[in-house]
């Protein structure tokens, strides 16, 4: 999967809404669109993306959703780089929901799990245990997984399979 990251090749990586630091050291990959809270917590994280070059697409299942996924229909899937977090905003925790991830898989972008660990973090005590590494002590390990595809109607059950294998 390095190779399609490092050649601007159109990706969606879907990452656990735990683990949704990994966005930012995978700057060196190229820029991504990420879909962020509509919320004013989304703020933050939005200023976060910009400042490394990335790009939000702010809405979430419970508020601007159809603006979202309007703004997620309008890029070409030719260009298409996208960072998902499709257990998020509410939870479950590890359970797929959302039409992003079926839409990407309808347009045939390659999806790209993506997961990471780090040697020293915090971790919240938040519905999904967010996991924060510890600037410049923290060792982190990025994980990618092979490129997935699927027809299935139940393509959300294979896919929570490779990304709860990844963690």
């Amino acid at each position: 999967s390095r190779p399609i990251l490092y050649g601007g090749s159109p990706a969606v990586c879907p990452c656990w809404h735990s683990r949704f630091a990994a966005l930012l050291p995978i700057k060196r990959y190229g820029s991504f669109h990420a879909v962020t809270s509509a919320h004013a917590d989304g703020n933050i994280l939005q200023n976060i993306l910009l400042a490394f070059d990335h790009k939000p697409i702010r809405g979430s299942s419970r508020k601007k959703a159809f603006n979202a996924m309007k703004e997620l229909i309008a890029l070409s899937p030719k260009s298409m780089r996208l960072v998902v977090t499709p257990d998020g905003p509410l939870g479950p925790r590890y359970k797929i929901k959302g039409s992003a991830l079926r839409l990407c898989l309808k347009r045939g972008v390659p999806i790209i799990p993506m997961c990471y660990s780090a040697s020293r973090a915090i971790v919240f005590n938040t519905w999904d245990r967010f996991i924060l590494p510890i600037p410049f002590i923290s060792k982190l390990y990025i994980d990618f997984a092979a490129p997935f595809s699927s027809d299935a109607s139940d393509y959300k059950t294979e896919l929570e399979v490779i990304m709860y294998k990844q963690m």
